[in-house]
């Protein structure tokens, strides 16, 4: 969360005319995923501008370690994109919300206001995380029973919080 947050503060400080408007273009992409989700099911195409979003706000700070690190990890933030959304869902939240977020982000990047991107960023991660600790407990309900990937059946919130989410089972 840090890295995120220190990720939008330094954009709002650094960022030039062209890397402003590579994060508003992937932010251009969220918002027709969201038009498009009333009539079908965009939310990959949502979470891949998402993705591409957070790999914009990087690249405008210079930090292109970040940025490439965000490109390595993005088979996992799919998967957490997923999940995340799945909870957004659970929770009776819309992506519509979760726009409105990153809209702030992007306007107090802007704006140059470190200190409220840094805020918005915050805010962001904090109902990315909520909303996948509210899949994560529709799951649990659905199997209380979670296993490690050495076989240990334990609970869900044992698991995931000692080991890596892709190594917990659900129980058969």
């Amino acid at each position: 969360m840090a890295l995120e947050a220190q990720s939008a503060s330094l954009a709002s400080e650094n960022s030039t005319r062209a890397s402003r408007a590579a994060i508003k273009s992937a932010l251009d992409r969220m918002t027709v995923a969201v038009d498009k989700f009333a009539h079908r099911d965009s939310s990959n195409e949502y979470n891949e501008a998402d993705i591409d979003f957070h790999g914009a706000l990087a690249l405008a700070i210079g930090n292109q370690m970040l940025a490439l690190l965000l490109t390595g990890l993005g088979d996992s933030l799919r998967a957490s994109f997923k999940e995340s959304f799945e909870g957004r869902v659970a929770r009776g939240h819309s992506l519509e919300e979760t726009l409105q977020r990153h809209v702030v982000v992007y306007e107090r990047v802007v704006h140059r206001d470190r200190r409220g991107a840094a805020a918005a960023m915050r805010a962001t991660l904090r109902e990315s995380k909520r909303d996948l600790l509210a899949n994560l407990s529709h799951s649990y309900a659905a199997n209380p029973r979670i296993s490690n990937s050495a076989g240990v059946t334990m609970s869900w919130h044992r698991c995931f919080v000692s080991t890596p989410k892709e190594l917990c089972h659900f129980a058969r």
